[in-house]
């Protein structure tokens, strides 16, 4: 896999600024024309599929509750158990107030899928899970950090990115409006207030945040929360 990293959103690159890496694949030999396909070749087509499919939902399953280790807290609501997949195959949902600690969590998870799914080197990772009201913002507070490239964006409740073309749903280190000392305020909500660091919802109510870093100096440390947008500072707006 190759990745080209753009320091500005995709429409940049739609208007000519950046231009996308323009890459070739040449086969160095013959290539034989493939044997007749028969019932083996379909036996061993569909178990990869099967294959495929485990993989993803435990891929899923592992993500999902590692982020509900980080979900914002709220005044008054009842704890959460992760859902997961029990020892007898079965989906299993537990009831009751016990909460999980990480390490509770982790063992849920198949090792392959932890794994399988860790960021590539230099890569570092932070995120919360969310529940967002009209007249609510979710905070992301942290100090600015030497790398070559952060972003914040919002996702789903599936952890699928949002719709970058039509709505400001990421804000990245050359976009940030910082403070005199690198420390910074991102706001996440349905519309925009009015403040500098702002990205979109979509209007969604539940959902995540996600931090990314690539190749920092030091881990970026956000602190997330819920505000009131009557509540934002005056400095933070524009």
């Amino acid at each position: 896999m190759t990745r080209q990293y753009f320091p500005e959103c995709v429409i940049a690159v739609d208007q000519g600024k950046y231009r996308p890496a323009m890459m070739n694949i040449r086969c160095l030999n013959d290539v034989l024309p493939p044997p007749e396909y028969g019932l083996s070749d379909l036996s061993a087509g569909l178990n990869r599929i099967v294959a495929f499919m485990h993989d993803t939902v435990d891929a899923g399953l592992g993500v999902s509750a590692i982020v509900g280790m980080s979900m914002i807290e709220y005044e008054g609501d009842a704890p959460s158990a992760p859902t997961r997949i029990g020892a007898d195959g079965q989906l299993a949902i537990d009831e009751g107030e016990h909460e999980y600690t990480p390490d509770e969590v982790f063992d849920m998870i198949d090792p392959k899928v932890v794994a399988n799914n860790l960021p590539g080197p230099g890569i570092g990772y932070s995120g919360v899970s969310f529940k967002l009201a009209e007249d609510e913002a979710i905070l992301i507070e942290a100090k600015n950090v030497p790398c070559r490239y952060w972003s914040c964006q919002v996702f789903d409740h599936y952890l699928q990115a949002g719709d970058y073309r039509h709505y400001p749903v990421a804000i990245n280190n050359r976009q940030t409006s910082y403070d005199a000392d690198g420390s910074f305020r991102i706001y996440a909500c349905h519309h925009n207030p009015g403040v500098k660091n702002w990205i979109s919802t979509e209007g969604r109510h539940r959902g995540q945040v996600v931090l990314r870093t690539l190749l920092a100096d030091t881990d970026l440390l956000p602190e997330m929360s819920v505000i009131k947008i009557a509540d934002i500072p005056r400095d933070d707006h524009l």
